[in-house]
């Protein structure tokens, strides 16, 4: 019979001395549940994800990247973008822009007073911004948040179907 890995606090020297934690295979008759592990997780600082996701509640809003544009800046497909829209954009920054009536996620370079928005994917191409291009920054995207387990990404998938929902682009982000 196969046991699955799982974490399991174990004492282990290290070179410091201090105690670490180390991965060993749970014995077969061992079920986690919530009970057992309350007693590893009361020791643990509680975290607040909007803390420190979000630092402007007003002008901060969440889009979930549609398209590869931006795989090299680490942003995939399906995944959430918290976008701070209070934050001064510069040369270098990923962000989040209204061009010509369609909500793009890129990497804005300015020289000369030349606006680019440049994908960070080699396969897509720059938008020149222009005058004739209605243009408006929405925001700086601050954080990519990725699921991990398939439950999780269902959630998002099927949380961004809805029609109320903003998505960013349409594969062109």
């Amino acid at each position: 019979m196969q046991t699955q890995d799982t974490i399991r606090p174990v004492e282990s020297s290290t070179r410091n001395g201090a105690a670490s934690l180390r991965l060993l295979p749970s014995p077969p008759h061992l079920k986690l549940t919530s009970p057992s592990l309350q007693k590893f997780l009361d020791p643990l600082p509680r975290v607040d994800a909007n803390r420190i996701l979000v630092r402007h509640p007003g002008p901060t809003f969440y889009v979930s990247a549609c398209g590869d544009s931006m795989t090299g800046a680490g942003i995939n497909e399906g995944d959430l973008l918290v976008i701070d829209g209070t934050f001064p954009v510069q040369d270098g920054d990923v962000i989040a822009a209204h061009v010509d009536g369609e909500c793009v996620i890129k990497r804005l370079k300015t020289s000369d007073h030349i606006t680019i928005l440049a994908p960070d994917n080699p396969d897509f191409e720059e938008i020149t911004v222009t005058d004739e291009t209605h243009f408006e920054v929405m925001g700086k995207v601050m954080w990519i948040l990725r699921p991990v387990a398939a439950e999780s990404r269902e959630a998002c998938e099927s949380s961004t179907t809805d029609p109320g929902e903003r998505s960013a682009g349409d594969g062109q982000n």
